[in-house]
């Protein structure tokens, strides 16, 4: 890839300062920042602040439908189209063509003699499945017959498309530069549709041509019949638990997946369903290439790790390991999972991410959301090792983003991880902005405080949830705190808008929507500006989202029999209940507050008054007792924080950038050229996000990249 020369964002500080300025002013020791990290700040210098007011965006030229036609056609889904009219063209040369190319041997021949057939200008019965007595036939085998020839690419794309470890291989050579090899989910799911439709259609129309034909005993007598009912009664059970979102709901995934495997009995069915064509070479190469892939990944792809570390996130669980040997991984892309102590029989696909402080470690993050991440949840009350089997990395649409210098990642809840990854894995050369809507706070306190962001990219993070976030004090202990380019928002985004102002700011140095930063101004007062108490409180808050009472009295209770252990000089007797000891480790452990937002004395007092036996052990009813006084300890104050009284001062916008173009008022051409080197990617179940991004790809002609694990 060619250099670049990065234009630093500008964005709204705090005051009229520019906020490399400000940076200046925090010493690396008061804000914990690594040394290096804090010279790659500081050397990043962006412009002072130069607000705009909000404004209704117009509609950009939209490109003519002669172009997106050529765009379609030109892109992976126009060439299987192409492949497919091609199948489909030669369906009709060997249904009406002479022999020996085609079956119509013509009128004169003897083999439509009789009193069933018609007279008529073809004559179409190279065998008894396939016999033409009448228009109506005719115009029946065509529709079944040309149906199947038009699937055929899509019968192999069904499998190849899943040969994951064959496609990892092809992902690294120059085929790669031809076709979408890191994306072949979407095309495998459209064909797996289209197929499921047209199996019944196919079938449909033999049945009736067999019927009034009398030939009906063909479906039970014959090797056609057989193997096409079978495929006929497999489809409903492949194909619709993972197309309609209503039984994707209502049935288990381990159920659908099962279902899903018996594809290799439908492609098996369909070897033999025409002998004299073929089909039984197409259908064996594809059904042989998954087999065989899935047999190569089996006994030589999957991962053996005697230590995986699992840390309770609220309501998910982060994974971690240290990447074994044979282990390639890119940062980006997604694993199956397996942990045997939870179900020997069920994987599990999951994002991957390089680990943001352990080198050679990667993790994955996994949300609450069925049975078998539910179980895992709850069967991790403290932090843990254990030992499970990884299958993978294989690449995912995100593995694309190195194609572009500017990248938009925008994720979805759990959706981060994978987002992450390209900030991790991309950030150093390319520009990776990120915008990330999330209602849990867990997942937003976990990630600010362990990710470092690129400082010369955005990164918006819009909290919809209710519970206050607990992100650290103005001198910071988090990513927020540190990089002016974090910005932390409560409410959604208008993603056009967001998206525009991102591409105009790093281009052309136009600055970031007044309303947008003073939303993020506010953010920041009331999260950063809470007295000790109301963080304390807070963080008790979230520990208790996280954990039941019953399990942090475990904690407790651990920490206190550890503490005994190290001290007993004697023969060790297990603790009648929580010493002081252990309840003011499990506090300190679950909290994760380093502000010294509460002293051991107050923890302590708090201790001491609900232990009424007075012998310095709490059984559950007393701990109960114990968390409920010091919830209650936070009566909420003013905030002590302010924002510096020059912030009030707001340069005005100079001349030359209010003549400059944004991205939305530009001619077409103009737009795609500029677009060229930018990607928007997105992860997450969030239908609404999905529509409103293709939207701002048909109106923009910026690429984009989907990526989910909505199976």
């Amino acid at each position: 890839m060619e250099s670049r020369t990065k234009v630093t964002p500008v964005h709204v500080s705090l005051a009229t300062a520019a906020p490399h300025q400000r940076l200046r002013r925090r010493s690396k020791e008061a804000v914990g920042v690594p040394e290096g990290r804090a010279d790659k700040l500081q050397a990043r210098k962006p412009q002072a602040l130069r607000p705009r007011g909000t404004r209704t965006q117009p509609l950009p030229e939209a490109p003519s439908k002669s172009k997106q036609l050529t765009a379609v056609l030109f892109s992976p889904l126009g060439g299987l189209f192409s492949l497919c009219v091609l199948t489909f063209s030669w369906g009709v040369l060997t249904t009406f063509a002479a022999p020996p190319l085609g079956a119509n041997s013509g009128s004169s021949s003897s083999d439509c003699d009789g009193p069933d057939f018609q007279s008529l200008l073809v004559c179409i019965c190279p065998r008894e499945t396939i016999c033409v007595y009448n228009v109506k036939d005719m115009v029946f085998l065509a529709c079944a017959r040309l149906s199947a020839y038009f699937d055929y690419p899509l019968y192999v794309l069904l499998f190849v498309s899943k040969a994951h470890n064959l496609r990892g291989v092809l992902a690294r050579s120059f085929l790669s530069e031809l076709l979408p090899l890191n994306d072949l989910h979407g095309l495998h799911t459209l064909a797996g549709a289209v197929v499921g439709v047209e199996v019944v259609w196919h079938s449909f129309w033999h049945l009736l041509r067999w019927g009034l034909a009398g030939d009906i005993s063909l479906l039970w007598t014959h090797v056609t019949g057989r193997s096409g009912l079978v495929a006929l009664l497999l489809t409903p059970l492949i194909v619709w638990p993972m197309l309609f979102r209503g039984l994707r709901k209502r049935m288990r995934y381990e159920v659908r997946k099962a279902l899903h495997y018996l594809s290799i009995v439908w492609g098996i069915a369909l070897c033999f369903h025409a002998p004299q064509r073929h089909i039984a070479i197409v259908m064996g190469i594809a059904v042989g290439v998954y087999v065989l892939d899935y047999l190569y990944g089996f006994f030589f792809a999957i991962h053996h790790l005697p230590t995986l570390r699992f840390t309770r996130i609220g309501k998910a669980v982060e994974v971690t390991w240290e990447n074994p040997p044979g282990f390639v991984s890119s940062g980006s892309g997604y694993v199956y999972l397996c942990l045997p102590w939870i179900s020997r029989a069920e994987w599990h696909a999951f994002s991957i991410m390089m680990h943001p402080t352990k080198p050679n470690h990667s993790c994955v993050c996994m949300a609450t959301l069925g049975d078998w991440t539910t179980k895992v949840h709850a069967a991790l009350a403290k932090p843990t090792c254990r030992p499970g089997w990884v299958y993978g990395p294989f690449a995912s649409p995100f593995s694309s983003g190195g194609d572009f210098d500017n990248l938009i990642a925008i994720a979805t809840g759990i959706g981060i991880t994978p987002a992450l990854s390209a900030v991790t894995a991309l950030g150093e050369n390319r520009r990776v902005n990120l915008i990330w809507m999330c209602r849990d706070p867990d997942l937003i306190e976990f990630y600010l405080a362990k990710t470092e962001f690129e400082p010369d990219a955005w990164t918006f993070i819009f909290y919809t949830g209710k519970r206050k976030l607990v992100l650290g004090t103005k001198v910071g202990i988090d990513s927020a705190a540190i990089n002016p380019f974090v910005k932390v928002i409560h409410g959604r985004p208008d993603l056009e808008e967001l998206t525009c102002s991102i591409v105009d700011n790093l281009t052309n140095g136009t600055s970031m929507p007044e309303e947008l930063m003073a939303r993020a101004r506010k953010t920041d007062l009331e999260t950063r500006g809470q007295s000790a108490a109301d963080r304390f409180c807070n963080a008790l808050e979230r520990a208790l989202l996280t954990y039941s009472l019953d399990e942090l009295y475990e904690l407790a209770y651990d920490a206190t029999t550890r503490s005994e252990q190290d001290h007993a000089k004697h023969l060790y007797e297990p603790p009648a209940g929580v010493s002081l000891r252990g309840f003011t480790e499990m506090v300190r452990a679950v909290l994760n507050l380093e502000d010294g937002s509460t002293s051991d004395a107050e923890i302590a007092s708090h201790f001491h008054a609900v232990d009424t036996s007075g012998d310095g052990a709490l059984d559950r009813e007393e701990f109960s007792a114990t968390v409920t006084l010091l919830r209650s300890r936070g009566q909420s104050t003013d905030a002590a924080l302010r924002l510096d009284e020059e912030s009030a001062e707001v340069p005005r916008e100079d001349a030359e950038l209010r003549t400059r173009q944004s991205v939305s008022d530009m001619p077409l051409e103009e737009r795609r050229k500029l677009l060229a080197c930018w990607q928007i990617m997105y992860c997450g179940g969030s239908a609404p996000v999905v529509s409103k991004l293709k939207q701002i790809n048909s109106r923009y002609g910026v690429s984009l990249k989907l990526e989910s694990f909505d199976w």
